[in-house]
C-alpha cells in the first residue's frame, strides 16, 4: 500500500515539476503563485465572485496577459491581445456557454466551432443588417406602436400619479415588447409596459433564478457536476429548474401564437397586419427546414426555440440593461437631455406625445430611421452608455486545436488553452480612457477614425469579428428611436439611491427615477 503511494505522489510531484519548469507558459506572469501547477485560486476566485476585481489588479500589476491556472490566461489588452483571440475566431469552451442552450438544442451563442456558428447565424443574418432595419415597414411600425400605443400612455400616467418609477423595470418592459413584437410580431409578442409592475418583476425573478451562484458547478466543474449528478446529487436548486421551465414556456408561448398567424396567413389567406407579421420566427422556421431536413419535427422546433431565446434574451443581458442604465445616466444629467432635444429640432425632427394616441398623431411622425441613425450626439449617448454599463461576466475562448497561437505579445501559447477577457478591461481601464468612470458623451464627438486600429480606447459591447453579436444594429436602432421619443416629450430626474452592491439588473438592483411632462 505504502508502495502504490508513493508511486502516485512521485507521479504527482514529477507533473507538478513539468507545469513548474517546463511548461510553454511558465515565462508569462503569474495572477497567484499556485497558478501554475493549479487551478484552485481561479476556481475559487470564481466561485466567490471576485474575479473581475481580482483580475483587474494582477493586470495593474503585472501587464496585459497573466496566467491563472497551468492552462488558463487573462487578456486585457486590445490591439494585440482581445482583437486576435476574436477577429481570429477562436473556439468557446461547451461547459461554459452550456447553460446558454435552450430546449437541449445550441443557438448561435453556444455554436462552439466557426462552422456550427455560421450555419445557425445565417438563418436570420440578414433581417438583422442595418440597411434591413432601416428598410423595414415591420419593424417600424412594431416600434411606433409600442412607442404610441403603450409606453408614451405609461409615462403620462406616471406624471399624473407623481410616482417613481424604476428605470431597469422600465427598460425591460420596452425591451421585451419590442424584441418580443419584432421577433413574434405585435399581437404575439408580450405587453409589459401595460401590466402591473409584478408581472415583469416576476419575469425578472425567473431570470435571475436561472443565473443562479451554483451554475459554476456546471460552467468550471463540469466532470464534477456530471458525476455527482450521475449518482442522482443535483448542485443546482429546484428554483433553477421551475425558472427555466417557466421562461422556456413564456417564450413557446409567444411562438404558438405565431404558428396561428402564419397558418392563418398561409392557409387561410387571410390578411395580416404588416407589425402582427412574424419576422424573424418565419425566416429562422423556414431557415431549419431548409438547412437540417434529417431533424425530426421537435428536435427542428426546438432549434428554432434556442435561436429565438437567444434573440429575446437581449431584453435582458444587453439591451435592457444598457438602455436601464442609459435611462439613468441622462436622468442625472439635464445638459444631456437638452442637447438630445436641441439635436432632434435641428434637423427638423418631430415625435409628437398627445394625451391619446391616434393613427393621425402616428402618421405625423417626420423622420425616417436613417435621419436618426445619423444624429452624431445621440449615437454618443448610446455609445457612451455601452461603454459605462458593459457586462461584467467574462468572454473565455480556447485556442485552435490544430496550432499554437500568439497573444499580447506571447509567442507558442499551447492548443487548448484557455483565453478569458472582460469587456471591462477595455472600457473601464483608466490607462485608457481619461475620467474613466464619469458619464460622457461628449468623448465620443470628433474622434479620429483613422487611429481605430492603432487605439485602445474602443468600444467593444458586442465583441468582434465573426462572433460579433447579431443585434448590434438593433440595439442601436432601438435606443435611438426611444431615447429620442422619450426626451422629446418627457423628463426624467434621478432620485436618491444608495449605492447598490447587488449585481446590476438584478430584481434587488433599483434605479429611481421621476418623470415629467415638457413644455414644447
Amino acid at each position: 500500500m505504502l508502495l502504490y503511494l508513493g508511486i502516485v505522489l512521485a507521479l504527482l510531484s514529477s507533473y507538478y515539476l513539468v507545469q513548474l519548469f517546463y511548461s510553454p507558459l511558465n515565462h508569462i506572469p503569474s495572477a497567484h503563485w499556485s497558478c501554475r501547477f493549479s487551478s484552485i485560486w481561479i476556481l475559487w476566485t470564481r466561485y466567490s465572485g471576485q474575479e473581475l476585481s481580482r483580475l483587474i489588479a494582477a493586470h495593474q500589476k503585472h501587464g496585459p496577459i497573466v496566467q491563472v491556472g497551468p492552462k488558463d490566461l487573462s487578456v486585457s489588452s486590445y490591439q494585440d491581445g482581445i482583437r486576435k483571440i476574436y477577429d481570429a475566431g477562436f473556439p468557446k469552451p461547451a461547459s461554459f456557454f452550456a447553460p446558454f442552450d435552450y430546449y437541449r438544442r445550441r443557438n448561435a451563442f453556444t455554436s462552439l466551432e466557426r462552422s456550427e456558428h455560421g450555419r445557425r447565424r445565417r438563418r436570420t443574418a440578414a433581417l438583422y443588417s442595418k440597411s434591413a432595419l432601416l428598410q423595414s415597414k415591420h419593424l417600424l411600425d412594431v416600434t411606433n406602436k409600442v412607442i404610441y400605443d403603450r409606453l408614451f400612455p405609461m409615462l403620462h400616467k406616471a406624471t399624473q400619479e407623481d410616482s417613481k418609477i424604476d428605470g431597469l423595470d422600465l427598460s425591460y418592459c420596452i425591451c421585451a415588447d419590442f424584441l418580443s413584437s419584432f421577433i413574434f410580431g405585435y399581437s404575439s409578442g408580450t405587453d409589459y409596459l401595460s401590466k402591473p409592475r409584478s408581472v415583469i418583476a416576476e419575469w425578472r425573478a425567473h431570470y435571475e433564478n436561472t443565473m443562479c451562484h451554483e451554475m459554476f458547478f456546471v460552467q468550471e466543474m463540469p466532470r464534477l457536476y456530471k458525476f455527482l449528478t450521475a449518482l442522482g446529487i443535483d448542485l443546482l436548486p429546484s428554483s433553477y429548474t421551475k425558472s427555466k421551465v417557466f421562461l422556456e414556456n413564456w417564450m413557446s408561448d409567444m411562438a404558438s401564437k405565431a404558428d396561428v398567424v402564419l397558418e392563418r396567413k398561409q392557409k387561410a389567406g387571410l390578411q395580416v397586419a404588416v407589425a402582427d407579421e412574424p419576422v424573424v420566427y418565419e425566416t429562422a422556421r423556414t431557415a431549419v427546414e431548409k438547412d437540417s431536413p434529417h431533424l425530426s419535427e421537435r428536435d427542428k422546433r426546438g432549434e428554432v426555440s434556442s435561436e429565438m431565446f437567444d434573440h429575446i434574451s437581449a431584453s435582458r443581458e444587453v439591451l435592457g440593461l444598457v438602455l436601464g442604465y442609459a435611462f439613468w445616466y441622462i436622468a442625472q444629467n439635464p445638459g444631456a437631455q437638452q442637447a438630445i432635444r436641441e439635436e432632434l429640432a435641428a434637423h427638423g425632427i418631430k415625435i409628437p406625445c398627445p394625451n391619446a394616441s391616434s393613427d393621425a398623431v402616428k402618421n405625423s411622425f417626420n423622420y425616417t430611421s436613417a435621419k436618426l441613425d445619423s444624429l452624431p450626439y445621440l449615437k454618443a449617448v448610446i455609445d457612451e452608455s455601452l461603454r459605462m454599463r458593459p457586462t461584467s461576466t467574462p468572454l473565455p475562448r480556447i485556442t485552435p486545436p490544430d496550432r499554437t497561437s500568439s497573444v499580447a505579445g506571447i509567442d507558442n501559447i499551447p492548443p487548448g488553452t484557455r483565453i478569458n477577457s472582460f469587456q471591462w478591461f477595455v472600457h473601464r481601464d483608466p490607462a485608457k480612457w481619461d475620467h474613466v468612470d464619469e458619464w460622457r458623451p461628449e468623448r465620443w464627438l470628433h474622434r479620429d477614425a483613422g487611429q481605430k486600429t492603432v487605439r485602445e480606447d474602443v468600444l467593444w459591447a458586442f465583441v468582434s469579428g465573426p462572433r460579433t453579436c447579431l443585434g448590434n444594429n438593433l440595439t442601436y436602432y432601438a435606443m435611438q428611436h426611444i431615447l429620442a421619443a422619450i426626451f422629446s416629450n418627457f423628463g426624467f430626474v434621478a432620485l436618491p439611491r444608495r449605492e447598490s452592491q447587488y449585481w446590476p439588473g438584478s430584481p434587488r438592483d433599483e434605479l429611481p427615477i421621476r418623470v415629467s411632462l415638457i413644455k414644447l
